[in-house]
């Protein structure tokens, strides 16, 4: 994973995480989402690269 995805990601999981424990579940659902869409758009960028060698 590109290191600057990856920081973005693992911010996203520690935020959801953070406002989880705080009972905030709306807004750690949000984190939860955006770090699904980096996940899934790292592997849509794998796949490409591999594809396309």
């Amino acid at each position: 994973m590109h290191p600057i995805l990856k920081q973005t990601f693992d911010l996203e999981k520690t935020s959801a995480k953070n406002l989880y424990k705080e009972s905030k579940y709306k807004e750690s659902f949000s984190h939860l989402e955006r770090a699904h869409i980096l996940g899934q758009l790292v592997r849509l960028l794998e796949y490409m690269a591999k594809v396309h060698k």
